[in-house]
């Protein structure tokens, strides 16, 4: 049996029984092994002062962005549920457009490429995505081969299938997703000359 409180409720003052909100404490800061406390801490810190710390927060908030980087990840979620794509991929050198895109939370896979190994594992833990790790691209049809072929080879879609491709050009360059393009797996884009 919970336990309760007593309150008196407005009208006639009758007393009602209402369950007591059981409060989860923390643990003090002289609770806390100090060698666990300080690698926390370093964590913390660490975080916050990265570059990106900002970007990324404001990425993954509520608050809708008048931006066109934010208006073309918005895009591509909406446009892949209505055409059956069977996956969004994004090319992402900070995690941002992948952070909007997973914001939207599309009901199909995001595909998150990246040539930076702490980003492709921060975005591995996104709603939605599923990070790879992968070479710079440098070209409009390097990256649509690239898509293409992981696409396949991470088993999201088979040839014939559909997939966004979301990127910013030029690539390598923070906050600069302004590309978006649909692609058919296997189709003529994708081959080699």
């Amino acid at each position: 049996m919970p336990a309760c409180i007593t309150t008196v409720s407005g009208e006639g003052g009758a007393a009602k029984s209402l369950p007591k909100v059981v409060e989860a404490r923390l643990p003090l800061r002289s609770q806390i092994p100090s060698p666990l406390f300080e690698a926390l801490d370093r964590i913390v810190c660490s975080t916050e002062r990265h570059k990106l710390h900002h970007s990324l927060i404001a990425a993954g908030s509520e608050i809708e962005e008048d931006s066109a980087p934010h208006a073309v990840a918005a895009a591509a979620a909406g446009l892949a549920e209505s055409i059956g794509a069977k996956a969004i991929v994004g090319f992402t050198s900070s995690g941002t457009t992948v952070a909007r895109i997973s914001r939207k939370r599309p009901s199909l896979p995001i595909l998150a490429i990246t040539p930076d190994l702490q980003v492709a594992r921060r975005m591995a833990l996104m709603w939605g995505a599923h990070s790879v790790h992968s070479d710079e691209v440098h070209s409009y049809e390097e990256m649509v081969k690239i898509a293409d072929a992981t696409v396949r080879s991470e088993e999201f879609a088979q040839l014939g299938d559909l997939a966004v491709v979301v990127a910013g050009i030029p690539f390598g360059q923070s906050g600069s997703t302004n590309t978006l393009r649909v692609i058919r797996i296997g189709g003529e884009d994708a081959r080699s000359p």
